[in-house]
């Protein structure tokens, strides 16, 4: 029945379904060119003093909370962390841990004591990136993209944390219920993230780790590599134990980024409610200031791109400089890909965690 009494072929009305997706499309670019352009005033610090500084950006660190869902809800653990000691040598003695973090939830990870040196230790937080896990990033099995990052931390003379972040995605076998990419969704129809909820693990495991009696607390670093790098600039802004940190192939023109790989359906888990307006990368170094930082990219990073990085830092570096202590904040540019280099941030962290080194 055509009530109408009017018929045509499909291709006459679709130059106007065309036309409403370049609308929409211009529209939204229109948006985050606003966004873009207003995030610079969205935030006010006060540079009279450190103090006074660091005072200045906790509206933004609660702002930064409330998009994460950080802290994510759930009851409070309700058991002891386990210790599986799986390897030692004269120099390190090597554990499986389970660091409960919420009833039913725990963070696991390797944890390496150092061993032939006074005590207590300071503390090297090492994070693996997308797709990988502690034992790889370990080279436990193959030094892939890592650059020899713990073997290196505890020659240098630290207890190394390597905690695990889920990325099922290339398993076989495994339901789809538990892949990343649910969880991330599944998580914010529960009023948190899954990025949130990492991170929280990734605190309260050093909750954990921090109170062993060959550790000062007082002495924690972290270096990351690509979604480690990730973790590590999120973790460093929210917890200010770490004392100072490399962020390695991940930061960036977060809208270059985001934008340029949103075909993909890449880092869904990056995309935070008005983050253009509101929390890009150089916000998250804002949160950081005034302890030491090291950015770094490789010139051959496809991924990651050095131009967007060397834009973004013009902006990242403002408060550093402002308070006098330009000189902690790197951007470490490396004749290299989608890897961890890790020289000048080791030297970094030396200076900061082991100044005697």
């Amino acid at each position: 029945m055509n009530l109408w009494n009017h018929d045509e072929p499909l291709d006459q009305s679709q130059p106007l379904r065309w036309a409403q997706v370049r609308q929409l499309e211009a529209y939204i670019d229109g948006l985050m060119d606003a966004a873009d352009a207003a995030r610079a005033s969205r935030w006010d610090y006060d540079f009279s003093s450190v103090g006074a500084y660091r005072a200045s950006v906790e509206p933004l660190r609660q702002h930064l909370c409330e998009r994460l869902g950080y802290p994510p809800p759930g009851e409070p653990a309700d058991a002891e962390p386990r210790w599986e000691q799986i390897h030692e040598t004269d120099l390190v003695r090597i554990f499986r841990v389970h660091v409960p973090v919420r009833r039913g939830l725990d963070c696991y990870g390797l944890y390496f004591q150092r061993l032939g040196l006074p005590e207590p230790r300071p503390l090297l937080v090492c994070k693996h990136g997308g797709g990988g896990y502690p034992e790889l990033a370990s080279n436990f099995e193959t030094p892939g993209n890592y650059g020899h990052m713990m073997e290196r931390a505890v020659e240098a003379g630290y207890s190394v944390w390597a905690p695990y972040t889920v990325y099922p995605d290339a398993w076989e076998g495994l339901p789809r219920s538990q892949r990343r990419k649910s969880l991330h969704f599944k998580a914010t129809l529960a009023g948190t993230t899954l990025s949130g909820i990492e991170l929280f693990k990734l605190s309260a495991s050093l909750d954990a780790i921090a109170a062993r009696p060959e550790i000062d607390a007082d002495r924690i670093g972290m270096v990351g590599l690509s979604y480690g790098g990730y973790f590590t600039l999120f973790a460093t802004a929210l917890d200010e134990r770490i004392k100072a940190a490399c962020s390695s192939c991940y930061f960036n023109d977060r809208r270059e980024v985001l934008v340029r790989k949103i075909d993909d359906d890449a880092f869904f888990d990056w995309h935070l409610w008005n983050l253009l307006g509101e929390l890009a990368d150089e916000q998250l170094v804002a949160l950081v200031c005034p302890r030491p930082l090291v950015l770094e990219v490789g010139t051959r990073d496809e991924l990651f791109l050095v131009d967007g990085a060397r834009r973004a830092f013009e902006l990242a570096k403002a408060p550093y400089e402002r308070l006098g202590v330009g000189d902690r904040v790197h951007l470490e540019v490396t004749d290299g890909g989608h890897e961890f280099h890790g020289v000048k941030a080791l030297d970094v962290i030396n200076a900061t965690l082991r100044p005697d080194a």
